[in-house]
């Protein structure tokens, strides 16, 4: 969500409170639990509600100018004309099909289990901005469609992680690898959870053998909170995790430079969506373009530069050249 449509959100809350009959002279703090809550977040600073309260007095390019005044005896905030409500100021064209669109971005996860608890949030988002009401004059944007999966595999178990991470709680977790026929026990500490391509892991340490370890939450058969708590160990780079791998897996070795040459068509793919954040282009001409990436070679990189076929060719390193070369000519055998 941008800061722009954050703070028009807040603006709102803000005036609603200030409006409210059954609760007068809302506190500052009272007005920052209800940002925070229509946001969905967990906190919202106080300097943040302060500077919302004096733009909307004040900046003239906002147009609310609203007289917005501190009661002492009560310690609260109230409009001075009773009358008055932001709501009473019209909201132009383009500011009606910002607020749609991010509604409809919203509402595409309300049917997906583990975001079930946000849909509260969403609600109130939604009837802050009047956008129901908007919808019924105007019409609601349904030619827009989102490619968001309705079931996240090991989605059940994302709250219990959240809050595990939060409060770095010790978990019990039963996890069953594709090759094994029945779940392991792990005494595990969540550090991190990455999302790659519609599935989840969780990143931390495994208590019985302290090493780090990465879990799909597919495979996860069960877990449990306990009543221990762990100390985050600060030799855990969450970076390179994140900034270092194609993909999720984080096997041993350093980064080393990949050059891939791709065919003139697929170039053009590549180059809108790239592969990794590192990528640069080396060379470009009409035989095609080859790349740079600089990252640790893991088995992802290479299942991914098989799905392009012979439409790319690795130049570096000798390693994942060898490797990918084994798979092509044994995929051949497969059609031989």
């Amino acid at each position: 969500m941008s800061k722009n449509l954050e703070a028009s959100i807040r603006y709102r809350v803000i005036n609603r409170l200030l409006k409210s009959k059954s609760k007068k002279f809302p506190t500052k703090e009272e007005l920052r639990e209800a940002c925070a809550d229509a946001l969905g977040v967990n906190d919202v600073a106080p300097r943040t509600i302060e500077k919302d309260l004096r733009v909307m007095r004040e900046d003239e390019q906002l147009g609310f100018l609203a007289p917005i005044k501190y009661d002492a005896y009560h310690k609260g905030y109230y409009y001075e004309d009773p009358h008055y409500s932001i709501d009473n100021i019209p909201l132009n064209e383009d500011d009606v099909e910002t607020l749609q669109f991010a509604s409809s971005i919203l509402e595409q996860f309300r049917g997906v289990d583990v975001l079930k608890s946000f849909s509260g949030a969403v609600d109130k988002v939604i009837d802050s901005f009047n956008i129901r009401r908007q919808s019924k004059e105007q019409g609601k944007l349904d030619f827009i469609y989102f490619d968001n999966p309705e079931y996240i595999p090991g989605g059940d178990f994302l709250m219990q992680l959240l809050s595990a991470i939060k409060y770095t709680q010790v978990v019990r977790l039963e996890y069953q690898k594709f090759e094994t026929e029945a779940p392991k026990p792990y005494t595990f500490h969540p550090y991190l959870l990455r999302e790659n391509k519609n599935l989840w892991y969780v990143i931390g340490k495994v208590e019985e053998y302290d090493q780090f370890r990465i879990f799909a939450l597919d495979r996860i058969k069960g877990l449990e909170p306990t009543e221990s708590y762990f100390n985050v160990d600060q030799a855990f780079d969450k970076a390179k995790y994140l900034k270092n791998v194609v993909g999720v897996f984080l096997p041993e070795g350093e980064v080393e430079e990949v050059l891939l040459r791709f065919s003139k068509q697929t170039s053009h793919y590549v180059m809108t969506q790239p592969i990794h954040p590192t990528q640069e282009v080396v060379e470009e001409n009409e035989q095609g373009t080859t790349i740079r990436l600089r990252v640790v070679p893991n088995p992802e990189l290479k299942t991914l530069v098989l799905g392009y076929g012979n439409k790319v060719e690795v130049l570096s390193p000798a390693s994942l050249r060898a490797e990918v070369k084994k798979e092509l000519i044994e995929a051949v055998t497969i059609y031989s």
